[in-house]
């Protein structure tokens, strides 16, 4: 069994050294890599600035929260606020470092997550080339600069699209049952990372509908799509009980709060946050 693992293991590390060769051999990618270096330092550069915002701090209050009672993960004031999954990251960090900080870094981690897979979703369209203006254009933007130094859900579900974005495109070129699972994470991460993160189900069937049109129907009929399907219900499944048990229906709040002008319906998301 030694001798089987340490040959496994050198098998391995040979496929990342060729793998890595094989990228740095690609000068879109090296470039790539100088810009993802550059927006690195100029956001730890400003990462950690002294003020904090309320929803900032609420998030926070969230992920220290449950590492101290990881009960905390059904409770009203929690699930009220669909944040499981930046909350949950802050909470692990926080194991480490103090809370504050592990906000911070859960920020930037999502930052540079979201110009990585801009780059990446640029040459699955079309190129190298592509990939290359999209990190740039992203890694430059003041408003995506300023939000990942701050500890909220924007970036995060910004981050969270272009990622599945790219699985998704990745999976109708190439469909596998590997890529139908990582894609079913990737759209319930999203979910689990803001409310709004539901658009990523009507996106992606708009997507698939526009894309094989009079053929979409036979997508049912592969065992991949079928996983696809299957796994993320089995994902998102537990957020719709949650809000169920808490709350009495699928959402957090009644369908009409998401369609109205009127923000009555915060004053139940003040009253929640009374902590």
């Amino acid at each position: 069994f030694q001798k089987l693992f340490k040959h496994l293991k050198k098998k391995r590390t040979m496929d990342l050294k060729a793998k890595a060769i094989a990228f740095l051999k690609d000068k879109w990618n090296v470039a790539f890599l100088v810009v993802l270096v550059f927006a690195i330092i100029i956001r730890i550069r400003y990462m950690t600035t002294d003020s904090i915002w309320p929803d900032e701090a609420l998030y926070i209050w969230y992920g220290y929260n449950l590492l101290q009672m990881p009960g905390y993960i059904f409770s009203k004031e929690f699930t009220h606020t669909i944040a499981y999954f930046p909350s949950i990251l802050i909470a692990i960090l926080n194991i480490f470092t103090s809370s504050y900080l592990a906000g911070k870094i859960v920020g930037l981690i999502f930052g540079i997550s979201g110009i990585i897979a801009a780059y990446f979703l640029g040459k699955e369209i079309k190129d190298g080339f592509t990939g290359l203006i999209a990190s740039i254009l992203i890694s430059s933007n003041f408003i995506h600069w300023f939000y990942t130094d701050r500890v909220l859900l924007d970036v995060p579900l910004a981050t969270m699209f272009t990622i599945s974005s790219w699985l998704l495109l990745k999976y109708d070129k190439m469909p596998s049952r590997k890529l139908a699972i990582w894609l079913a994470i990737s759209m319930a991460l999203t979910m689990y990372t803001k409310l709004t993160g539901l658009l990523i189900v009507p996106i992606v069937g708009l997507y698939f509908l526009l894309s094989h049109k009079k053929n979409v129907l036979a997508l049912f009929k592969r065992r991949d799509f079928k996983t696809l399907i299957v796994l993320f219900i089995i994902f998102v499944l537990p957020l719709f009980i949650i809000n169920f048990v808490n709350f009495g229906g699928p959402l957090v709040e009644s369908g009409e709060r998401y369609v109205s002008s009127d923000d009555a319906g915060l004053s139940g998301r003040v009253e929640s946050r009374n902590y």
